[in-house]
Order: structure tokens, then sequence, then C-alpha cells
């Protein structure tokens, strides 16, 4: 009986491993984004389309979507955690680029209403 409650959680850790595979996103300082102007410009001008896109800028735009949409169900826990704590620089320190942002990829206010929610409860 022992083995079998082992291999159970062993077969549900390795389906949540399975499940959210790890992203180029896992590995990112975003303290480091936030220090370096040019750099979170860089990430902002290609979400807006206003500028290129790096390799990791275009990966973001992609997962927009689902972080938005979808309630970043495919997000990791610290991705999620990452999520607000960009959301609440921006918001603080960067308004007009929030507001752009927000404007282009949640016009109604429909989406990011859940994670402002969560960044009032931290």
């Amino acid at each position: 009986m022992k083995s079998v409650i082992i291999l159970l959680c062993f077969l549900g850790v390795a389906t949540v491993v399975i499940a959210r595979p790890k992203t180029p996103f896992d590995n990112i300082n975003i303290e480091e984004i936030f220090e370096n102007r040019r750099l979170l410009l860089g990430y902002i001008n290609c979400i807006l389309e206003r500028g290129n896109c790096t390799r990791a800028g275009k990966d973001l735009k992609s997962s927009l979507k689902n972080v938005l949409e979808e309630n970043c169900d495919k997000c990791s826990e610290d991705q999620r955690k990452s999520i607000i704590k960009v959301i609440n620089y921006l918001v603080s320190s960067e308004p007009e680029s929030w507001n752009q942002l927000k404007s282009k990829y949640d016009p109604e206010g429909k989406y990011l209403i859940k994670y402002e929610a969560k960044m009032e409860s931290n």
C-alpha cells in the first residue's frame, strides 16, 4: 500500500512537471529589465508593435493571448507572480506605457481586472 501511495505521488508530480514545461521566461531577471530602461522600452515597443522584437520579445508577445484570455492557465506559479510584479511596476513606474498596453490588448478591461484585483490583495 505504501508503495502505491508513493507511486501516485510521483505520478502526480510528474504530471504537473509535464503539464507546465519550463519556458525561456522562467530564467528572466525581471529586476534587471526594470533597471535597464532601454531594454524595458525595447520589450514595450515590441509588444506595442512600434519597434523590432528580439526572440524573447516575440515569445512574450505570442504568449499574451494565454496570459490575458485564458487567465494564464499554462503558467507556473512563479510565472504568475512575475506577471503581477511586472504589472505593479508598469502601473507605478510606466503609467503611460501601461495605458497603451491596456488600450491595445484589453480595450474593454475584461482581462486585466483579474490581475489588478490580485495586485490589490498583495
